[in-house]
């Protein structure tokens, strides 16, 4: 089905039950259960996800109504409805068009110096997601969009999964199951393994010994363990990773207080004048424990603060 579904820039969309049409501006993505696509409606422009299946795409739609419910619940799903192409109905839904690039890009584009303030942020999106029940499932480079000064959103839910259910969508890079490192059930290691290879996949700078060792028919954690000790860009961190690989991490919220733990003792150490920090995080140490009053040193201090 979903060869059959192609849409273009100016394609409008209506909806079957409550009439409501969007104009396709662009492709955003597209995941094992659906397509994203960047469209105008009466809001403006929002993100409109279109399923191959209406069960799979409704189960999704369910649990991220119930993430709304509750105080701080945001706001995920704007509209949904069903549509017609070529004489095939498909299901979608709305939710708020999110700006941003790959962490890599932004790593990129940025310096390794934003590499703590991504990690933090996505582990506060975790345990977010984590106090209602749920679990990501699908975490990786492609689902995670950065802007400004490190904001840090998750996008596509398609791997949305409530806690002790088999997760519903996952990438085998990231996947636990994939490095016979535990099961593919939604608990909160499940996401923190993913985490933890996401880390380590930002950090390789040359961008080949982690895809190297996942094409290792022997890949097993400790394989992983030691790669993580030769990312320089990572040893501020690595006690945090390690535990999250390891499934000694009992959950996000430990990790994010783990992580911001490591980043303030090394930046007191090196305030100190004692060891150095790796190349990538001497700016971001600096700023962060010598208080700068530039606009860099103020996102730092909300996010770390």
């Amino acid at each position: 089905m979903s060869c059959e579904l192609r849409l273009l820039p100016g394609d409008r969309i209506a909806g079957r039950w409550n009439g409501r049409a969007y104009r396709v501006e662009q492709k955003l993505g597209e995941g094992a259960n659906g397509q994203v696509y960047l469209v105008t409606g009466t809001a403006g422009l929002c993100a409109l996800k279109i399923g191959y299946d209406t069960l799979d795409l409704q189960s999704e739609i369910n649990g991220l109504l119930e993430l709304q419910l509750g105080p701080g619940g945001g706001s995920y799903v704007l509209d949904t409805d069903d549509m017609t192409l070529r004489g095939q109905e498909y299901p979608y839904y709305v939710m708020r068009y999110v700006q941003g690039v790959s962490p890599s890009r932004f790593l990129t584009e940025n310096g390794m110096d934003w590499y703590p303030v991504i990690g933090y942020r996505l582990l506060t999106k975790l345990s977010e997601l984590h106090e209602r029940g749920y679990i990501f499932g699908d975490l990786k480079s492609d689902n995670i969009l950065v802007s400004g000064y490190g904001t840090t959103e998750l996008i596509d839910y398609g791997g949305l999964t409530r806690f002790g259910k088999a997760v519903r969508q996952y990438t085998e890079l990231y996947d636990r199951g994939y490095w016979r490192a535990g099961a593919r059930s939604a608990d909160a290691g499940y996401d923190l393994f993913a985490f933890a290879v996401l880390c380590m996949e930002l950090a390789d700078s040359s961008g080949h010994m982690l895809a190297r060792l996942a094409s290792d028919p022997e890949r097993n954690v400790a394989k992983l363990v030691r790669l993580l000790e030769q990312l320089p860009a990572c040893s501020v961190v690595s006690p945090v990773l390690r535990a999250c690989l390891t499934g000694r991490m009992r959950s996000a919220e430990e990790a994010r207080a783990a992580w911001r733990s490591c980043v303030y003792a090394a930046g007191a150490d090196h305030a100190a004048g004692h060891n150095s920090p790796p190349a990538g995080l001497t700016a971001i140490l600096t700023a962060t424990f010598l208080a700068t009053v530039a606009v860099f040193g103020a996102a730092l201090y909300w996010t770390f603060g």
